[in-house]
């Protein structure tokens, strides 16, 4: 999977650092049985019960933009799923006394500047902020996509810093999304 290596080479991660590693299509039944795999892990590893919460909520926001974008730049579930450039890959490790999970994905280049917004328009928000944000998403309409578009917003109020992201072209059509999102000191 071309996306591992890229995200490795990107964030120059360590594959000693990594912890878990999961590739593919993100399916629903994969999601599951990936959520069972870190559950397993979080617990035999005696992370506590907040931050494995917190791990968790951001690998089902994180497996959720990877199903959503790949099903939008490749035509529909079915024809992600068949796509492996529709595939993508969650890591976590521990980096600098963190958990950080880390995403790839394929996106249409076309929704990288409305990606790029929505991240920013979190940077610099504080707690308090974001809470208020996420009751306003909330309250809004469903956006065209079919998302509540809470997803980023969840992920940056559990995030212990600001999200990080990453944007390398893949050809005219096609953009490999990278999100770092770092979770609390372990």
């Amino acid at each position: 999977m071309p996306w591992l290596t890229q995200l490795r080479r990107t964030e120059r991660l360590d594959p000693a650092s990594e912890r878990l590693c999961f590739v593919g299509a993100f399916a629903h039944a994969e999601v599951e049985a990936h959520g069972r795999t870190l559950r397993t892990y979080l617990h035999d590893q005696g992370i506590p019960s907040a931050l494995a919460s917190d791990v968790f909520s951001v690998f089902v926001e994180a497996t959720q933009n990877i199903q959503s974008y790949g099903r939008r730049a490749f035509g529909g579930a079915i024809a992600a799923e068949r796509d492996t450039r529709a595939h993508g890959v969650v890591v976590i490790a521990r980096r600098e006394g963190q958990l950080t999970l880390f995403a790839a994905n394929a996106v249409r280049t076309n929704d990288v500047a409305v990606l790029r917004e929505r991240i920013a328009s979190l940077e610099g928000l504080d707690a308090a902020a974001l809470k208020l944000r996420y009751k306003q998403q909330l309250k809004a309409p469903a956006r065209e996509d079919g998302s509540a578009g809470l997803g980023l917003i969840s992920m940056a109020r559990t995030a212990s810093g600001p999200l990080g992201t990453r944007w390398t072209p893949l050809d005219e059509d096609l953009t490999l999304f990278t999100l770092r999102v770092s979770l609390a000191s372990v």
